[in-house]
């Protein structure tokens, strides 16, 4: 990726919204380029945002962002970012779709972010590649894609492309290239900048819990949870997640109760019930296929728990 390669030259983005966009992931993508372009006293990004009409773009809180221009097949520059959040596919014509594959080619690299990669997934530009996208998302993401090679992590970079899961590893991504075009010190000016410190590499998985201040109340409960997630499928016994971290079901228990006021039984199928939601509400899979992927066997008792 040729933008990552140490050069003083500024960099023309290009930025497409699509509607329902969340305004976090696009700050994410604009605040470090402002910040950097302060801190220098030059302007090391240019960037133009583009919307499909060139009109105004409704984002996922209901604010309104004006766009420079009207996207277009021909545009150039050195970074595309496409920018997509709820409902894609819906924002998603067979027109745009061929366009945004045809502008691929004419720049550097391109980042899709968070359903941005599902933008680029239907262009095929990620065919055989290494790809990411929201966690909620991830699952349907494999089924619909087959040819990509689905990762969890926050943020992931294959050849000339960038997937991103979300608007914190956005953040950890402009970052890292700032770090490595221009230099590590600017990276860390207008990381405090923002009061911001990146402390998940791009090789950490997502998770479904903020995990941030529970490990700080309790590395213990932390750890266990990354394990509930990593097995919603396939739920696995607290006896084993409690051996796993070599310590009593007992300890784990008192670590939950003070840490989370609840029992770690509790915690894990609060977590699965939470993804049997976000399923129905965002995928056409059936309630039977809902059940399956978070670990219910019975269709009757997993109904009885969700109501």
């Amino acid at each position: 990726m040729d933008v990552l390669a140490k050069n003083s030259e500024p960099l023309q983005v290009n930025i497409l919204v699509i509607p329902q966009t969340s305004l976090m992931c696009l700050a994410s993508v604009l605040e470090p380029m402002r910040a950097v372009n302060r801190i220098s006293e030059t302007n090391l990004f240019n960037w133009t945002i583009t919307s499909v009409d060139g009109n105004p773009v409704p984002l996922s809180c209901k604010l309104i962002t004006p766009a420079d221009q009207t996207f277009r097949r021909n545009l150039k520059g050195d970074l595309l970012v496409v920018l997509a959040s709820l409902h894609p596919q819906q924002n998603f014509g067979r027109q745009l779709v061929k366009d945004v594959g045809t502008a691929c080619q004419n720049h550097l690299a391109v980042a899709g972010i968070e359903a941005g990669a599902w933008l680029l997934a239907h262009a095929g530009q990620l065919d055989g590649r290494i790809a990411t996208t929201h966690w909620e998302n991830l699952e349907d993401y494999a089924i619909r894609f087959p040819r990509l090679k689905i990762s969890d992590e926050r943020y992931v970079i294959d050849g000339k492309y960038v997937t991103t899961a979300g608007a914190s590893p956005t953040i950890d991504f402009m970052l890292y290239l700032v770090h490595s075009r221009f230099s590590p010190q600017l990276a860390a000016e207008a990381s405090a900048n923002f009061i911001y410190d990146s402390s998940d590499m791009q090789s950490e998985h997502q998770h479904i819990a903020s995990l941030g201040a529970i490990a700080r109340k309790s590395n213990m409960v932390g750890q266990a949870i990354k394990l509930m997630e990593r097995s919603l499928d396939d739920p696995v016994n607290i006896k084993v997640i409690a051996a796993d971290l070599h310590t009593s079901v007992r300890s784990l228990e008192k670590q939950f109760k003070k840490t989370l006021d609840t029992s770690p039984g509790q915690y894990y199928r609060k977590l699965r019930i939470g993804s049997a939601r976000r399923m129905l509400i965002g995928t056409s899979l059936s309630m039977r296929e809902i059940a399956i992927r978070t670990g219910f066997s019975s269709l009757p008792s997993f109904s009885r728990l969700f109501k």
